[in-house]
């Protein structure tokens, strides 16, 4: 089985911030590996590091004045409930599949985003990684421009509850959120897959 790949990266504001610090101390490493320094100083010795360090020290202030800088604007920019790739609920889902939304399908996609919900609930994470990834993840997306042309909020809280799972997937999965968010995933996809089979007509004629 080919599992999709998750809309969210990994980097948080703070691993960007670090490994830009990183790029920082490199860059001031290299412009002081050639540095002469006093000549009646030994190269490398412990007075010769003294004296690099002294002069380095002003660019390793100006660095770290700008990353922290950096990190505060990156942290203070967002809201608190916000995560990455949430903003793709925007717009809608992108299909994974190319396979018929039929009611057996959409049906089997509610049944495993519950028992998803219930292996988060036993605390079984090897089951939960498995669930996140099987055709009821798929379905989320291949529903989703179907039910959006018929109830974009709808559709919009489905993709929010969906982005959810992935991106507590991506990192330290937290129970108590794949809980809350696949019961509710399967409370939407159910509405979705009610509304979808009311518009079916309408929408095969669209096709």
């Amino acid at each position: 089985m080919t599992h999709p790949l998750l809309h969210i990266g990994g980097a948080s504001t703070a691993s960007v911030i670090v490994t830009l610090a990183a790029i920082f101390l490199l860059m001031l490493i290299m412009s002081f590996a050639f540095w002469r320094g006093p000549l009646y100083l030994k190269r490398w010795s412990g007075p010769w590091l003294s004296a690099w360090a002294v002069a380095s020290a002003p660019r390793v202030a100006i660095a770290g004045v700008f990353c922290a800088v950096l990190f505060a604007v990156s942290s203070l920019s967002g809201t608190n409930d916000s995560m990455p790739g949430i903003e793709v609920c925007d717009t809608g889902l992108p299909p994974l599949t190319a396979q018929p939304l039929s009611d057996q399908r959409m049906a089997a996609s509610v049944e495993g985003l519950t028992e998803l919900q219930s292996a988060a609930r036993a605390g079984d994470l090897d089951q939960v990684r498995v669930l996140i990834f099987s055709d009821a993840h798929a379905v989320s997306h291949d529903i989703d421009p179907a039910i959006r042309s018929l109830d974009a909020d709808l559709a919009t809280e489905l993709c929010k509850s969906i982005v959810a799972l992935e991106f507590e997937i991506a990192g330290q999965i937290d129970t108590d959120i794949i809980i809350e968010e696949a019961g509710g995933a399967a409370r939407l996809m159910e509405e979705a897959r009610l509304l979808f089979l009311s518009f079916a007509d309408v929408l095969e004629l669209g096709e």
